[in-house]
This record gives C-alpha cells, sequence and structure tokens, in this order.
C-alpha cells in the first residue's frame, strides 16, 4: 500500500523503485520552511495520493495550482558526471583552493561513481537476465499470445529484455523451402513481441507496458508499446 513516515504536511510521491526525479522533488521540497517536517508518504493509492498537500512524479495530473507533478516536464539534465566534475574546478572568486586540491577532490568523485557502476552492473544489473530470460522461456504458459511475461522477483528488466527478445530473433530465423537452394536472403519469421511485464512490488503485483520511442524503437522509456486503460493502471492484480 506504501509507506509513511511521520510529520503535519504531506508530500506524496510513488512507492517501491525510487529515482532521481522524485527524490530531488523532495529534497527541494523539504528545503522550504513550510515542508520542512512535512511527512512523505510513498504510495500508488490514489485515495492515499488525494490526502497530500503535494504530489510529485505520480498520479497521472501534472496542475500546478493543486500541487501535483506528474510526470515528465522539459529540463536539461546539468547532473551528469561531466557537469559534477567540471563545476569541481577552482571558482573564479575563491582564490583558497589550489588547483591540485581540486583535482584530487574531482579523482574521489569519479573515483567513487566508477566502483559504485562497476558494482551495480556486476552485483545487480547482470544478474537480472537470468530472471528475464527465465520468464521469457515459460511466457507461453503464462499467456497463449506469448506477449506477456512474470517475473519471479523485481528486478532492472527492460535493457535485458530488448537484448533477448534481438537475440531470439537472430535464432527463429526461416528458410522457406523453396528458396533454400538459391542466393535470396531467408525470410525471418519472427515471435511476437512482449507487451507487459508482471513483477512483484511491495507485497502486490505491478504490470508494466514495455516501453517503445515515437518511432516505435523498443529502446525508450517514455512511451509504451501497447499502453494500459488509465482506469487499471491502480487496479491490484488480486486475480493472478
Amino acid at each position: 500500500m506504501g509507506s509513511i513516515m511521520t510529520s503535519e504536511k504531506r508530500i506524496g510521491t510513488h512507492n517501491g523503485c525510487f529515482h532521481c526525479d522524485e527524490v530531488l522533488a523532495v529534497v527541494l521540497l523539504k528545503y522550504l520552511p513550510e515542508y520542512k517536517n512535512a511527512t512523505i508518504v510513498r504510495s500508488r493509492d490514489p485515495d492515499i495520493l488525494s490526502t497530500c498537500d503535494v504530489v510529485v512524479d505520480v498520479g497521472g495530473v501534472y496542475d500546478p495550482e493543486t500541487l501535483r507533478f506528474d510526470h515528465h516536464q522539459k529540463y536539461n539534465i546539468s547532473t551528469s558526471l561531466y557537469c559534477r566534475v567540471r563545476r569541481l574546478n577552482p571558482w573564479w572568486n575563491n582564490e583558497s583552493e589550489e588547483s591540485e586540491t581540486a583535482f584530487q577532490r574531482a579523482i574521489n568523485l569519479v573515483s567513487r561513481e566508477f566502483l559504485d557502476t562497476v558494482d551495480y552492473f556486476t552485483n545487480c544489473w547482470w544478474p537480472a537476465r537470468n530472471i528475464v530470460a527465465k520468464a521469457m522461456n515459460v511466457r507461453g504458459d503464462v499467456d497463449s499470445s506469448r506477449t506477456i511475461i512474470v517475473l519471479d522477483r523485481s528486478c532492472p528488466w527492460k535493457s535485458h529484455l530488448f537484448d533477448l527478445e534481438r537475440e531470439e530473433r537472430m535464432e527463429t530465423v526461416v528458410y522457406p523451402e523453396p528458396l533454400r537452394q538459391t542466393s535470396y536472403r531467408p525470410i525471418p519469421k519472427f515471435p511476437p513481441q512482449i507487451l507487459f511485464v508482471i513483477l512483484p512490488s511491495d507485497g502486490n503485483w505491478v504490470v508494466q507496458a514495455v516501453p517503445k520511442d515515437k518511432f516505435g524503437i523498443r529502446y525508450a522509456y517514455f512511451f509504451s508499446s501497447f499502453p494500459l486503460l488509465f482506469i487499471k493502471r491502480y487496479d491490484h492484480l488480486s486475480l493472478l
């Protein structure tokens, strides 16, 4: 259902996997005197979110007048590793810091970032591939359309799904009988694209539509290959 950390004003955001955007939004709100001691409510339940004074990154509504801020506004990313290192150069109005000291700070920052990234991809991202592959292998048991997979555990699945689908298509090329003795290229016979992923989250089940971009390429994250009806997004999958 979600978690609540106690106090007066209420800041609402989604539960489950957290991301930089809502974490940053909550941090900035907490710097304001009005929300300094605010309760943080993490949930996707519309009834719970309706009790919050401000809601960020969830709820399907973007309306500044009611302090509802979902979801993806236009912005420029200025917190990349490149930008963070550049800002560590000695400031023009701070003559007390030497260049070598600033350079060492940059080395420490990049070193920590590099080690954290290696740790993540080695011990979190890569092991998830087996979970996604297992779900893809048995998707015919979930639904005859073979467009739905069910993951045993919540994990980073998107990039693995795209890679495994591409490998699957490479393995399923067939040569029509009349063309086998000719120089024509084979006609591929592709399995259907996976449209939905079902996975456990906070004691419930979540269904996510597989993303694509506006041109149909399955490597973007803000468009869905087959979007769910909005009214169904908050339904519990209690019948699974």
